[in-house]
């Protein structure tokens, strides 16, 4: 949640096919949730809230924080494809479209043609 929405940034503007929250730690899918907390766009790394499950730009300075590589990975194992690492889920085919912006340099250690 939210599905297909682009980046409210209008230089950026980039189609999420899944801005997975679900990547973020429960307590800070919480503080999403009630706006205290801004998610970052996958592509552009800028701050994003949730308004009517719609990404918009914040309208006041919020921290901000990247989605965990380490409760990503825990999601991918809980698919039912179970897959047996993140890096598995990027590479399917079936994934391409949702996974697309995670897949180089968001986080350090991942990088997937």
């Amino acid at each position: 949640m939210p599905h297909d929405h682009g980046c409210p940034y209008s230089d950026c503007g980039k189609k999420v096919a899944d801005w997975f929250i679900e990547w973020y730690p429960k307590a800070r899918q919480y503080e999403i949730g009630k706006r205290q907390l801004a998610m970052d766009c996958p592509w552009c790394r800028r701050p994003v809230m949730l308004e009517n499950r719609l990404p918009v730009i914040p309208t006041d300075k919020i921290d901000m924080e990247v989605r965990s590589y380490e409760v990503a990975t825990e999601y991918a194992k809980r698919q039912p494809e179970k897959y047996p690492d993140l890096e598995a889920f990027f590479t399917d085919l079936k994934q391409a479209a949702k996974v697309a912006p995670f897949k180089h340099g968001y986080w350090p250690n991942v990088n997937i043609p």
